[in-house]
């Protein structure tokens, strides 16, 4: 365990953080050393105008002891992510678009999980994101992935557009309810792998018929000049 000697009185710097210390560390940058008295009275309750007055050595010490500890990994017991509904998936989808320091809590609320600190919830939402990640790329054609068209346009900012992602989730819950809010509540209820495969084939009939009309138009408009 490090320990910080300040005016004669030690203070002790955590071996593992708890979620709230994480979520308070990342708001200030490291790098600036104005910042460090702060980070350091997050993790150790050291008075502020204490740290302040420590020199440089022993500051910068104890920060690059907090950035190593912000790295370490703990690994949890979690549910199949893949047996989420999607209600539950769009709610976590939201939530790491807005930014996991501030809604941690709501996504371990979802996840059913318990943690002991901030190294476990870390591996969670690093696990979380991997899975996020591969599940979208697994639906490249839906999500507009690489691509761009017409019909993915509302899909394809519903994955990469920050706060407006809420909105844009909506509009798919309510595309897939036939405009019927009585039925918003069951569609939240599908499984996320059923949902998202029934959004496909939506999209793959959308596009067909685009198509179709695309060379009846054609057709046509051949006619028209042959005349």
């Amino acid at each position: 365990m490090i320990k910080m000697n300040i005016n004669n009185k030690v203070y002790k710097l955590p071996e593992k953080l708890t979620v709230e210390q994480r979520k308070e560390l990342i708001k200030w940058d490291m790098l600036e050393e104005a910042n460090w008295p702060r980070l350091l009275n997050i993790v150790t309750d050291a008075p502020i105008d204490l740290l302040k007055e420590a020199n440089r050595e022993a500051l910068e010490l104890g920060i690059v002891f907090i950035a190593s500890i912000m790295n370490v990994r703990e690994r949890v017991k979690v549910k199949d992510f893949d047996q989420l509904k999607f209600g539950e998936f769009i709610d976590l989808d939201v939530y790491l678009t807005i930014g996991i320091e501030k809604t941690i809590d709501k996504v371990l609320e979802i996840l059913e999980v318990e943690v002991e600190n901030a190294h476990q919830a870390q591996w969670l939402v690093d696990e979380l994101i991997k899975w996020r990640t591969h599940l979208y790329q697994g639906y490249s054609a839906l999500f507009g992935i690489g691509e761009y068209s017409e019909v993915a346009e509302d899909y394809q900012k519903t994955a990469n557009e920050g706060m407006k992602s809420a909105k844009s989730w909506y509009r798919v819950l309510v595309d897939l309810s036939n405009d019927d809010p009585l039925k918003v509540g069951p569609v939240t209820e599908l499984g996320i792998r059923e949902a998202f495969n029934f959004m496909a084939l939506r999209k793959e009939k959308a596009l067909e018929e685009r198509e179709r009309q695309l060379k009846q138009k054609r057709q046509y408009d051949l006619q028209r000049n042959s005349r």
